[in-house]
């Protein structure tokens, strides 16, 4: 029986950094959870609306996490700050695409001339790409979430952090 060694070490390290998302994601939601039950505005509503806030957002911890941050954003800055957070993702999207074509050219380098194919190069592009989105958003959350942290360097420590998560995946 033949055993792939660099892909089975792949497939190890896939399902570590994983282990750890997960576990991180975990704790980030308790804590998420944990702020929005102890809120003192939510105190002063009646007990059944409390149930439904914090069972929402016991739900949906993505989706809850996200329309919090965007809402807070938006109250935050209002229209002015508009302009530089577009500039902001412009750059962190521009980079995160420059990151999943740089692996799919490693990954595509690594195979045979013969197995090559442009829909095979689209697909793990946007294998690659997802990957990334994902990692980003939810490295996010937890630096966000742990850290209480509102300062502007966070998207971009998230957007490294899930680069060097893919870097440990390719190599």
């Amino acid at each position: 029986m033949f055993v792939n060694g660099d892909a089975l070490a792949g497939a190890f390290r896939f399902l570590m950094i994983a282990l750890v998302l997960c576990v991180g994601i975990i704790v980030a939601h308790l804590v998420w959870v944990s702020r929005i039950a102890r809120r003192p505005a939510l105190a002063a509503k009646p007990v059944p609306t409390r149930f439904a806030i914090v069972g929402a957002a016991l739900a949906t911890p993505v989706v809850g996490f996200y329309a919090v941050e965007i809402a807070a954003l938006r109250r935050r800055c209002g229209d002015e700050c508009g302009a530089r957070s577009l500039r902001g993702l412009a750059g962190a999207g521009l980079l995160t695409l420059a990151l999943a074509a740089a692996g799919t050219l490693y990954v595509e380098l690594r195979a045979a001339p013969q197995d090559r194919s442009l829909w095979d190069t689209a697909r793990i592009f946007a294998g690659q790409l997802c990957l990334l989105l994902i990692g980003q958003g939810l490295v996010f959350m937890i630096l966000r979430v742990v850290t209480d942290a509102r300062h502007s360097a966070l998207p971009w420590t998230a957007q490294l952090l899930a680069a060097a998560l893919l870097v440990l995946l390719l190599l």
